[in-house]
């Protein structure tokens, strides 16, 4: 059985980057376009703060089906995601198969991706807090603490969806800089210095049995408070 799951997960992994390497492409920054940037998974971040759209495909089908006729959507697939994991080439047949849908190159600057779209678009991704700090609109599909950050839409439904896309489109809402500034200093009081993953340790400036204390007391410290 092991041999069978390895090859299987070998076949799989060879069709799903043959499949991507001939449908990646350069986007195009004159057109209008929403980016959105695919989540890792599995990975809490979708399940189960994603809800329903643990189904990330599912998110790209409604903005497909709500954006003017003329705007893309450029999908970029997250940068550690393994392909055998949580999608396969259904998932990405599915998404090339709708017209105004592409894969750019992992290559491609998410920065400049971000920059030059009409807005983002993720299900709990960081990269949304990359785009309200640069004043550009974010849709959120789950569950984040940013969700109340300015410019952070919570997509609700499909309906909902096309009234933040008409508001955006219209020019309805400005994103101010001073917002930003203080939305973040009020986050300030609310979270505390520590780190769950070993991928964060080097970028902390605790060592690891600090960490443990600090998760350790504030955990206690929250569950008395609530």
């Amino acid at each position: 059985y092991l041999h069978f799951f390895i090859s299987k997960k070998i076949i799989l992994n060879s069709k799903v980057r043959k499949l991507l390497k001939k449908n990646e492409k350069s986007p195009d920054f004159n057109k209008k376009y929403v980016f959105i940037p695919l989540n890792y998974q599995p990975e809490a971040t979708t399940s189960p703060y994603g809800g329903y759209f643990i189904f990330q495909d599912k998110m790209i089908k409604l903005i497909s089906e709500s954006i003017p006729s003329d705007w893309l959507i450029y999908v970029k697939e997250h940068p550690k995601q393994i392909k055998y994991f949580a999608r396969d080439d259904i998932f990405y047949s599915d998404i090339l198969n709708k017209k105004n849908v592409q894969f750019v190159r992992s290559s491609e600057s998410s920065f400049e991706l971000l920059k030059n779209s009409q807005f983002v678009a993720t299900v709990t991704g960081t990269l949304g807090i990359q785009s309200f700090c640069n004043q550009k609109p974010v849709l959120l599909f789950g569950e984040s603490f940013f969700k109340d950050a300015p410019g952070v839409f919570k997509v609700k439904d499909s309906e909902n969806l096309k009234k933040i896309i008409n508001e955006i489109i219209d020019g309805r809402f400005i994103i101010k800089q001073s917002d930003i500034i203080k939305y973040f200093n009020h986050l300030e009081g609310k979270y505390f210095f520590g780190f769950s993953d070993f991928d964060y340790g080097p970028y902390s400036n605790l060592n690891w049995d600090e960490n443990i204390d600090q998760l350790t007391s504030n955990t206690i410290n929250f569950l008395k408070d609530y």
